[in-house]
């Protein structure tokens, strides 16, 4: 049961940050595929890429979701920046070795996130973009501590040690392994 109220506190730190480490230019990738697009109905187009990933857009709203074995890749994308922004606010929630592994996960992903969204971005404004989340995440992030000691907190604090534990690193790197476009769908 704890580990469910840490998945949904994290999910709400999550839906609490912009999306914007999603960025899909989604006129620019149907546009891009436009002889792969199919519309079911007039208000509706739906789009299959590799990985598999299939991006369905009605009425000018968008929604890409990640069928790969790995998941969505936009989803544990984000889900790490939230965990190194809660670690800023929290400067005692990571020891140093899960915040190295965190470090490298993040730069991983954000580098894969640049390869693979469209447009592509360089490698450099996808950092400075990983930047500018996490410091977004963070001035939201100024009243929730997993330090405070509640139940809420200290659930807070075990899943982000348990994403930053050494034996999930590989689990981390297989998630962006696979190029395919960066959704956030499905999420947690």
């Amino acid at each position: 049961m704890r580990v469910v109220v840490a998945v949904l506190g994290l999910g709400v730190l999550c839906l609490a940050a912009p999306g914007r480490a999603q960025g899909i230019d989604y006129g620019a990738l149907f546009a891009l595929h436009a002889d792969k697009v199919v519309r079911p109905s007039p208000d509706m187009q739906v789009l299959e890429l590799p990985g598999p990933v299939i991006v369905t857009c009605r009425n000018g709203r968008c929604i890409g979701m990640d069928q790969s074995a790995h998941g969505a890749a936009g989803c544990a994308l984000r889900v790490l920046t939230e965990i190194a922004a809660l670690d800023r606010v929290c400067p005692d929630l990571l020891d140093r070795a899960a915040r190295d592994r965190l470090a490298a996960a993040l730069d991983t992903g954000w580098r894969f996130w640049a390869d693979n969204t469209v447009p592509r971005q360089s490698h450099a404004a996808a950092l400075a973009l990983r930047d500018d989340t996490i410091d977004e995440s963070v001035r939201q992030m100024q009243q929730i501590c997993p330090a405070d000691g509640s139940a809420h907190g200290q659930d807070l604090r075990q899943l982000a040690l348990s994403v930053t534990r050494e034996t999930q690193a590989g689990r981390i790197a297989r998630a962006f392994e696979m190029p395919r476009l960066p959704v956030t769908n499905p999420c947690l």
